[in-house]
C-alpha cells in the first residue's frame, strides 16, 4: 500500500485544479461556438460529412413476414410513409450543427445531406446519432387580421425516431449489439432534453412512432381499434425489445386480387349490372400521386 505523503497530496490537488481549469476552458469555448444550419451544402461539404459519419452504424435488420409472427415479438410499431434518415449532432468548422443524412433505396447514405434547424441540448455535439423516418407536413398561416389576404404555407417535417446509436459521445453497440430495452433510457432522456427546447422557429420536430403491446388474438396485419395513428401507415413492424432479433414487417395493404363475377350473356338486359372487380389499392403509394394520362377508345366486338 502506497503511503500518502504531502508531495502526493500536492500533486493530486494540482491535477484536480488543472482538470477543472481545462473543463472551464472547454465550456467557454463551446459557449463561443455558434449553431449553424444550412439546407444547401456544397457537394464537397456533403462528402466531408458522409466520410466523417461513423461507418460502423447500420440500421437494424428488417425482414418481411411470410407466416404468422412468433410470440417472441411483443411490441407493434406503426411505420409511416417517408424517407429514412439519420440525425447527427456534431460540429463543423467550429460550429455546432445538426446534420440530417437521408438514405437511398438501398438504405445507404445518399446525396441529401443538410444542416437543419433543430433543438440542440448541451453536450449533444459530442456525438448524438439517431435514425428515423422523415414525414413532411405543412400548415397554412394567416395574417394578424385574419382576413386571409396574407396567408402563407409553412412547411416543416416530423422526424419519427426509430433507434439511437450514440448519445453525448457514448457509442451503443460498440462491442456487441444491444437490445432496445438497454437503449430505452437514453431515448427517454433525449426526448426530455429536446422537448422543452422546441420552438416555432424549428423546421423539424422529433417524436416517436405510435406503438402498442401486441395482442396475439388479433391478426398480424390489423391495427387494434383503440389505437389512433396520426399518419399514414406503410406497414406494422414487430419488435423484440429484450433480445437482438431482426424486426419483422407486416404489410396492412393487400395486393390487388382480380375477382370478377361471372354472369350470363344477357347481362345488359338485367337490372343489376356486373360488380366492379374487388381491387384493394394502396392509394398512399407515390405512384398514385403522380399525374397520369389515359387513352380510352371504343372496342367493337
Amino acid at each position: 500500500m502506497i503511503k500518502e505523503t504531502p508531495s502526493i497530496r500536492h500533486f493530486i490537488k494540482q491535477l484536480i485544479k488543472q482538470y477543472i481549469c481545462n473543463a472551464q476552458q472547454i465550456d467557454r469555448y463551446k459557449n463561443t461556438m455558434e449553431y449553424a444550419y444550412n439546407t444547401s451544402l456544397h457537394t464537397s461539404e456533403k462528402h466531408h460529412m458522409i466520410q466523417r459519419f461513423p461507418s460502423s452504424i447500420k440500421l437494424s435488420y428488417e425482414t418481411i413476414a411470410h407466416k404468422k409472427v412468433t410470440s417472441d415479438y411483443s411490441i407493434c410499431v406503426a411505420i409511416p410513409y417517408g424517407r429514412k434518415a439519420y440525425m447527427w449532432w456534431t460540429y463543423y468548422k467550429n460550429n455546432l450543427v445538426c446534420c440530417l443524412l437521408e438514405l437511398n433505396r438501398t438504405n445507404t447514405l445518399g446525396e441529401n445531406v443538410s444542416f437543419v434547424n433543430a433543438p440542440s441540448p448541451k453536450d449533444f455535439e459530442l456525438g448524438t446519432i439517431i435514425s428515423g423516418v422523415l414525414v413532411d407536413d405543412s400548415v397554412v398561416e394567416e395574417d394578424d387580421l385574419g382576413s386571409g389576404s396574407g396567408t402563407s404555407k409553412k412547411s416543416f417535417q416530423y422526424f419519427l425516431v426509430d433507434d439511437i446509436y450514440m448519445y453525448k459521445g457514448q457509442i451503443m453497440n460498440k462491442f456487441q449489439p444491444q437490445p432496445f430495452q438497454q437503449k430505452l433510457g437514453y431515448m427517454i432522456d433525449l426526448f426530455k432534453q429536446i422537448r422543452p427546447m422546441e420552438t416555432a422557429e424549428h423546421h423539424i420536430y422529433l417524436d416517436y412512432h405510435t406503438f402498442w403491446k401486441r395482442d396475439v388474438d388479433i391478426s398480424d396485419d390489423t391495427v387494434p381499434q383503440h389505437i389512433n395513428i396520426p399518419y399514414n401507415i406503410r406497414y406494422i413492424q414487430y419488435r423484440n425489445i429484450h433480445d437482438v432479433l431482426p424486426n419483422i414487417n407486416v404489410s396492412i395493404h393487400k395486393k390487388p386480387v382480380w375477382n370478377p363475377i361471372i354472369v350470363a350473356d344477357d347481362v345488359w338486359n338485367q337490372v343489376e349490372k356486373p360488380c366492379i372487380p374487388n381491387w384493394t389499392l394502396d392509394l398512399h403509394k407515390h405512384l398514385y400521386k403522380q399525374p397520369a394520362l389515359f387513352w380510352v377508345k371504343a372496342d367493337i366486338w
